[in-house]
């Protein structure tokens, strides 16, 4: 019998749509576990699992999900997604707007996201991670907020349109320039500005690097402080419990996307640190830098995406094995993101995902994940500073 992955090779699935039983989820659980997959993340959504009010939630879904995967050998995870708001929600008050005073939508449904410099929607969405860690701490690996940086790297709108620059937003940045600065005075002679008082400061980038510089850092201070009180809330129902955070579309050559490099805060506000669509070398190197350093596990995740570039199954084994290879000898696990696929499925992988001769990558992810974790191979430290830090 070949030993236990001494890190998991893992595999996300979406909940939120397709047409999921829980004989289609002991089907796909018992075919991941045959072809060497050992954690699966499942993904919902907060708007739907509290679509009524915030009293009540509807959790059967999840009950037999998590129970099906583990009876089948598989340990489980938990993804909820923060980004859209329930129904209950005033839209109007607590979403984010762009620069024009519009609604920031995306998807099909032209559906708004929660702005998360409310107290509010944090009271909310803490209320409702405690209810689910206080349901299903002890039967799931971690839990891990899944709405990407206030969902605004990875919904694809150009920069300008990509920031909260709603009132609540507006009202926290001032906040926390006034505590920075503390005299108007001080704030003008930075910026090169002749304001008047704190009132006249407008949230967003700015003309001016140093505007940009402090926006990006008021930024990282809203996504950091999110996830730290998150883990809290989790954490608070059973210490044992553990949050992880997730990195959004962390490409140097997509529009703003270096917002989700704060990579040394993110670790150390989570018990887990994920990276998603990270190929690059340098950027997953930073990533087990910032997660060793703070002593937290890490991984690094691709969706099936990868499959649709127009490489043949051969070209995709040779740079996933690669990919999980690099990872691995860095003492991470990998995850691959909706890779499974059945009928009804709205982001479906391979018809054939099961076929280990087609994708001999899964048996050597297993395999990989077999070997001993490595050692940190130096003992330096370093210290972590925002891209707009190091940019502007």
């Amino acid at each position: 019998m070949s030993p236990a992955p001494s890190r998991p090779v893992q595999a996300t699935w979406d909940m939120r749509g397709g047409d999921w039983t829980p004989q289609t989820m002991k089907d796909c659980a018992l075919k991941a576990v045959q072809i060497g997959f050992s954690r699966v993340q499942l993904n919902y959504e907060w708007s739907t699992l509290q679509a009524q009010n915030t009293e009540t939630a509807e959790l059967g879904q999840v009950d037999w999900a998590i129970k099906v995967a583990r009876a089948c050998g598989l340990e489980v995870a938990l993804g909820i997604d923060h980004s859209a708001p329930p129904a209950w929600v005033d839209r109007n008050e607590y979403c984010v707007r762009d620069e024009g005073g519009r609604l920031i939508v995306a998807g099909p449904n032209n559906t708004p996201m929660v702005a998360q410099n409310s107290k509010q929607v944090r009271e909310w969405v803490a209320d409702f991670l405690r209810f689910v860690a206080g349901r299903f701490g002890d039967s799931v690996r971690y839990i891990q907020g899944i709405s990407t940086p206030v969902g605004e790297s990875t919904w694809r709108h150009p920069s300008k349109k990509m920031f909260d620059h709603s009132r609540l937003s507006t009202e926290a940045y001032r906040s926390w320039i006034r505590a920075k600065y503390v005299d108007i005075r001080t704030l003008n002679e930075t910026w090169d500005c002749k304001y008047k008082s704190w009132d006249e400061v407008q949230v967003g980038e700015g003309p001016r690097k140093a505007t940009m510089a402090d926006f990006h850092a008021f930024r990282y201070f809203t996504l950091a402080s999110w996830t730290d009180y998150m883990r809290k809330a989790v954490r608070e129902i059973k210490p044992t419990n553990s949050w992880a955070f997730r990195l959004g579309a962390v490409r140097l050559d997509k529009d703003m996307q270096q917002l989700a490099f704060d990579f040394g805060r993110y670790a150390r506000f989570s018990d887990v640190l994920f990276a998603d669509g990270a190929l690059d070398q340098f950027v997953i190197n930073m990533v087990r830098s910032a997660a060793e350093i703070n002593g937290k596990p890490w991984g690094i995740r691709l969706d099936s995406s990868v499959f649709e570039k127009g490489l043949s199954p051969e070209q995709v084994n040779i740079e996933l094995y690669k990919w999980g290879k690099s990872v691995y000898d860095l003492g991470g696990f990998v995850d691959i993101e909706n890779f499974v696929r059945f009928t009804g499925q709205a982001v479906p992988g391979p018809e054939d995902w099961t076929d280990l001769k087609k994708w001999s990558f899964l048996g050597e992810m297993s395999r990989l994940a077999r070997g001993p974790v490595p050692q940190p191979k130096n003992n330096r430290r370093a210290v972590y500073v925002s891209a707009a830090e190091i940019q502007y």
